[in-house]
């Protein structure tokens, strides 16, 4: 140490700055008023360009085109109500190419609360085995108390018949008919007194279908016609015909039985 203090060397950028800011300083703008400091926009950037180097000064600015929002930057965008183009959109169609991706994509989309995913034939499966299967037992049930009525009928008819036609069959007996013979025409008798009244039962339940279709079409969509039939149908001429023949076996009995001596001479 020679006691003499050693110039520190500056570098030449850093000269450079300090005209930069020395001429910066010297035009400085007025002081800004409380209106303009109130004003939405700020001033726009401006540049000074000394030896090579360019100084930007920029401020904030708020515009119409970027509005402030309070929406929190953590809120769960989910949970936002929806806009009124996407309320347009009630429902969704979606089918599936393979049905063993059905239950999953159906659990995916549930897990959201944006939409609620639901199978039809799941929910077509729940209303058959919840309402319209009970519905359609009972009527079922109905149908065939009606058709044991309808039977008993058939049997008190034709045997109270019976004591009217004695003489007529014992003169039938004398004519050379034989037993079975007799017999037979008292069960086709109900046989035919079934038949017939079953297909007036069908058309005239047919008829009131095609007059009401309109009313059920607008009520719950299904087009019905007069020959809409349903597979429970097909069953009931047989069984309708199956009653009638074994309440005729009771009247053909008594025929069977029928003295031809006492009633020719009654």
């Amino acid at each position: 140490m020679d006691g003499h203090a050693k110039p520190i060397e500056r570098d030449p950028e850093e000269d450079v700055l300090d005209e930069a800011v020395d001429a910066e300083a010297s035009n400085e703008e007025p002081p800004v008023t409380e209106s303009e400091s109130d004003s939405p926009t700020a001033a726009a950037p401006e540049s000074t360009q000394n030896n090579g180097i360019r100084l930007v000064q920029t401020e904030a600015s708020v515009s119409d085109s970027d509005p402030v929002t309070n929406e929190d930057p953590g809120s769960d965008k989910e949970h936002r109500p929806l806009s009124i183009p996407e309320r347009e959109v009630t429902s969704i169609l979606i089918r599936n190419g393979n049905i063993m991706f059905a239950p999953g994509m159906q659990n995916a989309i549930n897990e959201g609360i944006r939409a609620q995913a639901a199978a039809p034939i799941g929910e077509i499966n729940k209303l058959m085995n919840l309402i319209v299967g009970p519905l359609l037992t009972a009527l079922l049930a109905i149908t065939g108390i009606t058709c044991a009525v309808a039977a008993v009928g058939i049997l008190v008819s034709i045997y109270n018949s019976m004591n009217d036609r004695r003489r007529d069959i014992a003169i039938m007996r004398a004519l050379g008919a034989r037993r079975t013979t007799v017999t037979s025409i008292i069960i086709f008798e109900s046989f035919q007194v079934a038949l017939i009244g079953t297909i007036a039962g069908w058309l005239l339940a047919h008829t009131a279908i095609v007059l009401y279709s309109g009313k059920i079409e607008d009520q719950t969509g299904v087009q019905v016609g007069f020959f809409t039939t349903s597979n429970y149908e097909i069953l009931v001429l047989p069984l309708v015909l199956g009653l009638a023949l074994i309440a005729a076996l009771l009247p053909a009995w008594a025929a069977y039985r029928t003295d031809v001596g006492s009633n020719l001479s009654a």
